[in-house]
């Protein structure tokens, strides 16, 4: 089936719907459960690489501030793989 992004991140019931329905959901709390999860970084908080950021550039300018670019580290490769999204506005 399809592979569907979902925004904005905190729509649980959009990505139980999705699950339900057979395609595979696409939302930063999965990506930022395998940040966590993976093995290596060994600083808790600080769950990011140096390269991290330079993938968001590739989304956002340089003057925007740095939470913007994490943000879009974990939603470009999102974006790219996806082959349908749900996005809401203003609910």
């Amino acid at each position: 089936m399809a592979k569907v992004f979902i925004y904005p991140a905190t729509s649980l019931i959009l990505s139980d719907l999705v699950a339900r329905y057979g395609h595979t959901p696409l939302s930063s709390a999965v990506a930022i459960r395998e940040r966590i999860q993976t093995a290596g970084l060994e600083s808790p908080p600080l769950q990011i690489t140096p390269e991290e950021p330079k993938k968001g550039l590739k989304w956002a300018a340089v003057e925007v501030p740095a939470g913007v670019r994490g943000r879009m580290s974990l939603y470009g490769p999102q974006i790219e793989a996806c082959e349908a999204a749900i996005i809401i506005n203003d609910a």
